[in-house]
């Protein structure tokens, strides 16, 4: 019985330090991977922040020239730059999404779907000139992820632009 109970206690040390030393191993080969993530995180999080500044800038000089300009080649100048800076503005919108559906925070609110689809046609009317969009649709309110939502209706009517003959 005492060579049972000797082997029982030399395979329980194994085990032990096999655990232990495993998960000491794992938990140094893996640290340089955690902060590089972690720091990673933080980059991106403060450059989006950082990002926000800019445009805010940028919108509120081109409406305090728009206001006092009158010559028409300078005014679609500036239509342009808004539009780009909107355009910007919506990337900004799209990356800060992601980083928070990749902290699972909940994005679903009530919203009606025919504004949506026709805010977004809107949009596509001013590059796809030659084609006619016309929206069938009565007032529908869901509870949803509205920013997943608008993504999915542009990517559609995007397609629709670039592969419309």
């Amino acid at each position: 019985m005492k060579n049972f109970d000797d082997i029982s206690l030399v395979f329980f040390s194994v085990f032990l330090f096999s655990v232990t030393g495993g998960y000491l191993i794992a938990e140094f080969a893996l640290k340089p991977m955690f902060e590089a993530t972690e720091n990673l995180d933080r980059m991106l999080k403060d450059t989006l922040h950082e990002l926000n500044i800019p445009i805010a800038t940028i919108k509120a000089n081109v409406s305090m020239l728009e206001k006092r300009e009158r010559d028409l080649k300078n005014l679609k100048r500036l239509e342009r730059i808004k539009y780009s800076c909107d355009k910007l503005f919506l990337l900004y919108q799209d990356v800060d999404y992601l980083i928070k559906k990749q902290m699972s925070l909940s994005f679903k609110e009530t919203f009606d779907v025919m504004d949506l689809v026709k805010e977004s046609v809107k949009n596509f009317k001013d590059i796809a000139k030659d084609l006619k969009f016309e929206t069938y649709l009565e007032s529908c309110l869901i509870f949803s992820d509205k920013r997943g939502f608008v993504k999915v209706i542009d990517n559609l009517l995007s397609n629709a632009v670039k592969y419309n003959k």
